[in-house]
């Protein structure tokens, strides 16, 4: 049942309501590769279930997607991310990717570095923070 805007759905005893379709199916579909994927997505289950007050949604959505340091500095879970892409693509910080040609490994390692400074200077922290304000503004 959709909310009419300005309204709250409730549920039974006010509960929070079950995952959804998709962040269930994305969830299911990162478990069983690596045990530190299992655990992000235990973290993930975790965080969208427990019930949060507002001031905790604030903190939970500011670290996860909402850091308002300047680009390149970003403290939240997208550049936590983006910074461990770009490690386990470089090869000097990755064994795994030293048996490669050194072409592939200059490949990965840029591909990485660009995806993390795309995150630092794209990704539009800015809005998820101004509307992480405007739940509950000071």
């Amino acid at each position: 049942m959709a909310a009419v805007p300005g309204t709250h759905v409730h549920t039974a005893d006010n509960a929070v309501p079950p995952l959804g379709d998709d962040l269930d199916g994305l969830l299911a579909d990162i478990r069983g590769f690596l045990p530190g994927l299992d655990l992000i997505a235990d973290g993930v289950r975790l965080l969208a279930l427990e019930r949060l007050t507002v001031q905790q949604t604030q903190t939970v959505v500011t670290m996860l997607a909402g850091s308002t340091d300047p680009a390149g500095q970003q403290i939240d879970v997208l550049a936590l991310v983006a910074a461990l892409v770009a490690r386990l693509l470089n090869a000097d910080e990755n064994p795994a990717l030293r048996t490669l040609p050194a072409t592939v490994q200059d490949q990965a390692r840029t591909a990485g570095a660009e995806f993390a400074d795309h995150d630092a200077y794209v990704t539009p922290r800015a809005d998820i923070a101004k509307t992480v304000y405007d739940l509950n503004p000071i």
